[in-house]
């Protein structure tokens, strides 16, 4: 793909995911008020790309899903441990080290994800590939980040 084709394809995903978002504000009412960032967090349950809509409400939890060492959620920010040096942190994701009893949050609490790309295989089954990025650097100096891809069907 060329420059100009990429700098185009850019430009309509974000022009969708500003058409998603006024559309999502106006069906649940005219009505201003001021929100606050978990609220606002909600915004990331919605993942548009290629003319796709991945609602991915279903996939939020009350209790943050962990593996290993990682924990994360989708649609709402995760329940950041007490006792950190970081006393709160609005993150989807974070690493947990149990021999320091340290959280690292590994996105940076971006309501629409950095890079978002639309998956099919042969058999037509879709998916969505998002990636959340982090301020907090590796020790090799590229900073954390947190990908999902999330199955999808047509319902």
């Amino acid at each position: 793909m060329s420059s100009a084709s990429d700098a185009v394809n850019l430009i309509n995903n974000k022009l969708m995911m500003l058409t998603t978002i006024l559309l999502i504000l106006l069906a649940v009412g005219c009505s201003a008020k001021i929100v606050n960032s978990e609220e606002m967090a909600k915004i990331s349950c919605y993942i548009i790309d290629d003319w796709t809509i991945f609602d991915l409400r279903k996939l939020e939890s009350t209790t943050d899903y962990t593996v290993d060492n990682l924990t994360f959620n989708f649609c709402t920010y995760v329940h950041w441990p007490q006792g950190q040096l970081i006393r709160e942190a609005n993150t989807f994701a974070y690493l947990y080290n149990t021999t320091s009893n340290f959280a690292l949050p590994i996105t940076n609490g971006a309501f629409l994800p950095q890079s978002i790309d639309t998956l099919h295989d042969e058999y037509d089954n879709r998916w969505v590939s998002f990636t959340q990025e982090s301020s907090m650097a590796c020790e090799d100096g590229v900073n954390y980040s947190f990908t999902a891809e999330v199955l999808c069907d047509a319902s």
